[in-house]
């Protein structure tokens, strides 16, 4: 109370102190917040002088505009005892349909809102996300520091994990590797990967991108066993799904919670404002042939590792990261949806030391995808040279890492004196032969 009164006599004899600090200082603290919303409403109070009413209307809109603190406001990941789907489905010999599945999705759906309901007080948090497919849970945005501890403790809860902080991981390639050796044997390279649909869970993908254009002999229709939908929006039209993208969606509540995600600058759609989604998206199934030209200057010709493969889109990854719980939701979906490949260029931004590595909920969902039928590609990262810098290291996936090149572009650089300099290029000579350096 004395910090109220000091914090109240401040604001009559100096209004113009209601500056940023003060404005989270009021937010913050409860107790203020609480004695100034209860002075102003009693007019007989002789605790302090009686405060004006524009004092009070200021102090009215602060309080509209404070909310819950979100100085401990963490999101969590909270995986129940009940099957999901795919367990459910087994459990009963796959007899499941898709009515089944869904009616079972959204009775598990249900269930995490009573359960939530029940344990934490309304207003103290909000669901993200429910997971129905590859794990039965969801994740929530709760204020309460205790939220975690409670959740642990209530009855049918498998495991609470707080959400974790992911890192984004990143033309002629194909022949150097071999690739280009198998495509006579999967129908050439302009169709090797067809009927393959793989899900690219990163920033998006930029539909505009000539390595995704749509062939003339490609169906716009997405393979039979493929059941995903495109969600347009900003600067992704519904036209965008053309054949080669059969699938796209986007997941940002865990950024959303936090505050780092702004729609103006990271879209709200399955857009790709980073370039690492369509970059990574090129390498796994952009299209063969494909003129590489940047800004005017000609690369030559570029083509992914499966250029007849079509490319479903989950965007879960922004220029400022990503979050594990809209990973997870990301994945879950996928496999749902029925992609047959998952590539994943993202990892935790810190991994466990020992065996808890290996136990943190997206590896677990991991190794579900892949006994669920999906083969997922995951990078190792691009950490190094120190020891223990990979961050893809589970038996149950495929992981993928940088490798040499034998390409090597020889340029010359010319000094304003005329002395003549040797150096490796970025490309062939498309362009300028010689570049002139002055200083």
């Amino acid at each position: 109370m004395y910090q109220c009164m000091a914090l109240f006599n401040s604001l009559q004899s100096s209004p113009n102190i209601l500056s940023h600090n003060i404005y989270k200082h009021i937010c913050s603290t409860k107790e203020v917040l609480e004695s100034f919303i209860q002075l102003c409403s009693d007019t007989t109070s002789m605790a302090f002088p009686k405060p004006s009413l524009v004092l009070c209307s200021l102090l009215a809109l602060l309080s509209l505009n404070c909310g819950p603190s979100h100085v401990s406001a963490k999101v969590y990941m909270v995986v129940m005892e009940d099957d999901p789907v795919v367990s459910y489905k087994a459990s009963r010999k796959g007899v499941m349909r898709g009515e089944e599945a869904q009616k079972y999705k959204e009775m598990a759906t249900t269930k995490h809102d009573v359960f939530l309901e029940s344990f934490l007080t309304v207003g103290s948090y909000k669901k993200l996300y429910s997971y129905t497919h590859l794990l039965n849970g969801f994740a929530v945005h709760a204020n309460s520091e205790k939220a975690a501890k409670i959740l642990s403790g209530a009855k049918g809860v498998r495991l609470v994990q707080e959400d974790i902080k992911m890192a984004k991981m990143t033309t002629y390639t194909p022949k150097y590797i071999g690739a280009s050796g198998v495509w006579p044997l999967l129908g050439g390279a302009e169709n090797s990967g067809d009927g393959i649909v793989i899900g690219m869970i990163d920033t998006g993908i930029d539909p505009k991108n000539p390595s995704f254009a749509s062939f003339s002999n490609q169906s716009k229709q997405p393979p039979p066993n493929f059941k995903g939908m495109c969600r347009s929006g900003d600067r992704f039209p519904p036209d965008s799904c053309n054949g080669k993208i059969v699938g796209a969606r986007w997941f940002a509540r865990a950024g959303q919670a936090t505050g780092e995600f702004n729609a103006t600058i990271h879209y709200a759609s399955p857009y790709d404002p980073d370039g690492h989604g369509s970059h990574t998206a090129s390498t796994a199934a952009g299209n063969f042939h494909t003129p590489a030209i940047s800004r005017g200057y000609n690369f030559g010709y570029a083509s992914g590792m499966a250029p007849g493969a079509r490319l479903a889109v989950y965007k879960a990854a922004y220029p400022f990261g990503g979050y594990m719980s809209d990973v997870i939701a990301a994945v879950d979906q996928a496999v749902e949806d029925g992609v047959d490949v998952i590539s994943l260029s993202m990892a935790p931004s810190s991994v466990s030391p020992g065996p808890a590595a290996f136990l943190n909920l997206l590896e677990t969902q991991l190794l579900l995808a892949t006994k669920a039928g999906v083969s997922v590609v995951q990078a190792v990262g691009n950490g190094g040279p120190d020891a223990s810098s990979v961050v893809s290291f589970s038996p149950w996936i495929t992981s993928v890492a940088a490798s040499t090149t034998d390409r090597k572009y020889n340029k010359t650089i010319v000094a304003g004196n005329g002395q003549i300099f040797s150096c490796g290029g970025l490309s062939r000579n498309s362009f300028q032969p010689n570049l002139l350096l002055k200083f």
